[in-house]
């Protein structure tokens, strides 16, 4: 009600001192915040006691009191951080589960109908074809490990080839 009665602006100047009576016979402790309950050590807390409906609690039981309050908030935080990652993998199983889905629609797709085309089939056939033209002799009458080397000495002329090109 005393403000009711001040004004206040930057060219008045008033002091207000207040007398408190002490209720409980306890030592003066000057007051922190709440963010800094956990970083108090323990003898320096003790020494500090709160009035909860009338009831004056000392400075170790006060510990708990506001050390589960402060736990409660930090565990309400770590279970919403775990259930972001839980939907999370939802999420992605959401996501691995209509991949497979659209993967054993192509596998039904491929087991009824003819299979898919082959975009290397004609360029085998004509390596084929040039091998067997090549050597004179079919190419199923071809050694294994000839047609390796032979295919290989082939590819290496022709990707040679093809790299000069694009440099010129």
């Amino acid at each position: 009600m005393l403000l009711d009665f001040l004004t206040l602006s930057s060219k008045t100047t008033h002091l207000l001192v207040v007398a408190q009576r002490k209720m409980y016979d306890r030592a003066f402790c000057v007051p922190f915040q709440e963010v800094y309950e956990n970083m108090v050590p323990d003898e320096a807390r003790a020494r500090y006691s709160m009035v909860i409906d009338g009831e004056v609690l000392d400075g170790k039981r006060v510990k708990y009191l506001t050390k589960d309050a402060i736990l409660a908030k930090e565990y309400l935080t770590e279970i919403q951080g775990l259930n972001n990652w839980i939907a999370s993998y939802k999420g992605q199983i959401d996501g691995l589960k209509h991949e497979l889905a659209v993967a054993r629609h192509f596998l039904a797709q491929l087991s009824h109908g003819a299979p898919p085309p082959n975009p290397w089939t004609e360029q085998i056939a004509e390596l084929q074809r040039q091998i067997a033209r090549g050597s004179g002799v079919p190419l199923g009458s071809v050694a294994g490990r000839d047609l390796a080397v032979e295919l290989s000495a082939r590819l290496r002329r022709r990707l040679k080839n093809l790299l000069m090109a694009k440099r010129a």
